[in-house]
């Protein structure tokens, strides 16, 4: 059996780091909700890093005074202790507490820095401007005194649009932050209009601490309802994007760079030859280092696959196993 020299950042499973052969792992621990209620779906994004597991609860409804405020969301922190358990730290809801926010859909935690994806959120940086669905990310920071997640920025999209679910997907890594908004018709400067082609935003901290918009790029092939940025991941100065419904949802995953100059390059196209019709490659996409894990949940007859590739020194990306569930 082929030996994996990866460290996942999977949810709960820091032991992953190192050599595994993909078997015999162990529940370490199970984490719940505090307050139970049916349809919050806890569990709905997670992040890890550090001490630190971040699980957001995208439906859970916010009691504000009086008001009930259905599908705000919110994301509980928990932190290990000295035992190695997770213990409750900090729950944190939407800082605009809007009823159908959706806030927690996704999220991403790095160091210090967690970003909370809020699509569905109407506002935007400065709480003003209302756009139905246009989405925003909220910025929270770790104070090292009383080691909580600070509120820090709020990010809305340059360039707001209905229904658009800026921040649908998020990741960051160092001083980089990545969102992908597979609604959004909006192209580069010059391109047409095209329902749902979706697109990415690079965001970076600038000298203030704070986020500053840096880039949007889009497909190479920009399409009707091809959802370029489903799904985003960054490590290093990868980045990889997920186009699930490109080529008849065979699906696509994009791989970018970051040059010098801190802007994004693109780099290679992943599309395995054994994609049939409706598996939707880049669903999910998780990149790490020089490795590359592309889910595909609707391949060979809905049973799915997942494409696990690994980068050459010309930056190309080669294909070395398709991973599927036993029978």
């Amino acid at each position: 059996m082929k030996l994996i020299n990866r460290c996942l950042p999977f949810l709960l499973l820091p032991f992953l780091c190192g050599n595994i052969y993909g078997q015999n792992f162990t529940i370490i621990d199970k984490i719940m909700q505090d307050e139970r209620v049916a349809g919050n779906e806890f569990g709905f994004s997670t992040a890890y890093s550090g001490d630190f597991a971040a699980i957001s609860a995208p439906r859970e409804n916010i009691q504000s005074g009086e008001n009930t405020l259905i599908d705000a969301g919110s994301v509980t922190i928990f932190k290990k202790n000295t035992s190695g358990d997770f213990e409750f730290h900090q729950k944190i809801d939407s800082k605009n507490l809007v009823a159908d926010a959706f806030f927690g859909h996704s999220i991403a935690l790095h160091n210090d820095i967690l970003a909370i994806g809020s699509p569905r959120d109407h506002f935007d940086e400065n709480e003003l401007n209302p756009v139905n669905r246009a989405g925003s990310i909220f910025i929270y920071v770790r104070n090292p005194n009383t080691d909580l997640f600070e509120f820090s920025q709020k990010i809305a999209s340059p360039e707001r649009e209905q229904n658009m679910e800026f921040g649908l997907a998020v990741d960051l890594f160092g001083d980089h932050l990545v969102t992908g908004t597979p609604f959004v018709s909006t192209g580069l400067d010059g391109q047409p209009i095209i329902s749902r082609a979706g697109a990415v935003f690079l965001y970076s901290i600038a000298s203030a601490g704070l986020f500053q918009f840096t880039q949007k790029i889009v497909s190479e092939e920009r399409g009707t309802n091809r959802r370029f940025g489903t799904s985003v991941s960054i490590h290093g100065n990868v980045v990889a994007v997920g186009e699930p419904n490109a080529d008849i949802q065979k699906g696509r995953v994009y791989v970018f760079e970051l040059n010098s100059s801190g802007t994004l390059e693109y780099t290679f196209t992943i599309a395995p030859e054994v994609l049939n019709n409706g598996d939707q490659l880049g669903l999910t996409v998780f990149v790490n280092d020089d490795a590359l894990l592309a889910g595909a949940p609707f391949h060979i007859s809905d049973n799915g696959a997942a494409f696990f590739y690994e980068r050459n020194q010309d930056k190309t990306w080669s294909l070395i196993q398709r991973l599927r569930a036993e029978d």
